[in-house]
């Protein structure tokens, strides 16, 4: 699986996954809808974690650039 999110893609990820959280977690867990919004970050965590998109991947889309040396 190669790498399609650059590393400030990743850092936006991980932090936006980090935000959302931290907000439904205050919201509290009275309905099964929220237990299931918490699927939207940890999506972004994991993505934001292996470097790979595979919604990018789909579109042709591809962040990550390959060092040229």
């Amino acid at each position: 699986m190669r790498q399609n999110l650059s590393s400030y893609d990743r850092v936006i990820r991980i932090l936006l996954a980090t935000f959302l959280t931290g907000f439904l977690v205050r919201q509290g867990f009275s309905t099964p809808l929220l237990l299931a919004w918490l699927l939207i970050p940890l999506t972004l965590l994991l993505t934001g974690i292996a470097g790979y998109c595979p919604f990018y991947s789909l579109l042709g889309i591809a962040t990550h650039h390959q060092s040229r040396s």
